[in-house]
């Protein structure tokens, strides 16, 4: 890590410091945190004295990390949700109970730790070779957050949590770089270069983590990656064209986003959501009516999401939102412009929530189909599992199906029926 590095980080942590609104905010993440310590300890002890089942296990920790231990960010798919699974589609849960009980105490050594975690990956994979079971039901990848969350319950100091958020400033930063495709690796290299910052900068380990959440609002970024010439060489930059014509094709443009936007607006309205279209486009038109007619006034607030990243998310091209806060799925709308940019703002909304638990979507012309595959492949967002979480649906699709959606369907799910997605980058990298 270099110097430069290092006096870029002090001057962010004394920043941080400064913004009291901030630091209020968080400090009452942490007054919260240390009644949820201690509970989670104690569910812990009582699993691993077989006081606990598996269901019984799971079932506390489903229901608290979504109330009394919101300040950990554990109910989502790295969470509570990958625990929901493996007890759901394990067939042999005692064994399952013996591999989980030798993982969860906190490790003696970084040896230790390190084979504890490829052990169980190793069993998950095993069981997906031997036993049928689907890897998008197991979801193998997510073993380093959801055991680095127990180890860091029992010794914080010595066991970063492995959050998106934390990974994300350390990579824009360029003092983390994750090594390879295995996440086991990765997440000791992550904790190696948290725990090597957190010692520079004179932070207890709570405080690294806010730091990391502040260094992320701030939108302080690395130059991002362009998009490939392939994707460029099929918009209106590569094409020589007479600027009437041009014009023209600028306005195809914006009306093909409008009216999906005003589509997914009618739709998500059918279903009985509330709507909100991104702050720019409230006074487009289509079919005679302004999009902003479709959209609440105002955004509601969201825990732990700060001015900057609540700007962030009003650009996103319409939300859907259930009840007084709850998101229930977001869209970006891509004709022509940079589908890597569109990928840039669900990540950024996706560490801005935390461990997010709704459906991110991308809408594309056909034609960008393709282009949109080739983004979601892209290590980057891999590493951030944004290929996990976000799907991607043509126009012709959604305009085709809009009508029976409103008539026949009742919620975001019908959207999974024109959806694809992803999947993730092998040793091969495809």
């Amino acid at each position: 890590m270099q110097e430069d590095q290092i006096d870029h980080w002090k001057t962010l942590r004394d920043e941080m410091f400064s913004n009291d609104e901030f630091i209020k905010h968080r400090r009452a993440r942490e007054a919260k945190r240390l009644v949820a310590v201690e509970e989670m300890k104690d569910c812990l002890a009582k699993y691993m004295n077989h006081e606990l089942n598996n269901a019984e296990f799971r079932a506390i920790f489903q229901k608290k990390t979504a109330t009394d231990w919101d300040s950990f960010g554990l109910k989502g798919f790295s969470g509570a949700m990958f625990l929901n699974m493996l007890v759901n589609n394990i067939p042999n849960q005692d064994e399952f109970a013996q591999q989980l009980m030798l993982v969860l105490p906190e490790p003696s050594s970084d040896e230790a730790a390190y084979q504890r975690l490829n052990d169980f990956m190793n069993y998950l994979k095993g069981l997906m070779r031997s036993g049928g079971i689907a890897k998008r039901k197991i979801q193998p990848a997510h073993t380093p957050f959801f055991f680095s969350a127990w180890w860091h319950i029992q010794n914080p100091k010595l066991w970063p949590i492995y959050y998106i958020s934390g990974r994300s400033a350390l990579v824009n930063a360029g003092v983390y770089t994750p090594q390879n495709d295995h996440p086991i690796d990765d997440y000791f290299v992550f904790r190696e270069s948290f725990l090597l910052l957190m010692d520079k900068l004179g932070l207890e380990p709570w405080e690294m983590e806010h730091l990391c959440v502040w260094h992320e609002e701030r939108s302080v970024h690395i130059a991002s990656p362009v998009e490939p010439i392939e994707a460029v060489n099929l918009s209106r930059s590569s094409m020589q064209l007479q600027p009437q014509v041009e014009s023209d094709i600028l306005d195809q443009e914006k009306n093909s986003h409008a009216h999906i936007q005003w589509l997914l607006a009618r739709v998500g309205k059918a279903f009985g959501y509330k709507i909100w279209i991104a702050a720019n486009d409230h006074k487009r038109i289509w079919n005679k009516e302004m999009l902003g007619q479709y959209s609440i006034g105002e955004l509601p607030y969201f825990n732990g999401v700060g001015p900057k990243s609540k700007r962030m998310i009003e650009l996103i091209d319409v939300v859907w939102l259930k009840g007084s806060n709850k998101i229930v799925a977001a869209f970006e709308v891509e004709s022509t412009t940079s589908i890597f940019s569109g990928l840039l703002r669900m990540s950024d909304l996706a560490i801005a929530l935390d461990n997010f638990i709704f459906p991110l979507y991308i809408a594309v012309p056909s034609v960008r189909v393709e282009d949109v595959k080739a983004q979601l492949s892209r290590l980057t967002f891999q590493r951030l599992e944004l290929h996990e979480h976000c799907r991607f649906f043509t126009f012709e699709d959604f305009i085709r199906e809009a009508d029976a959606m409103s008539r026949y369907a009742s919620d975001v799910s019908a959207i999974d029926k024109i959806a694809q997605q992803v999947g993730e980058i092998n040793e091969e990298g495809y």
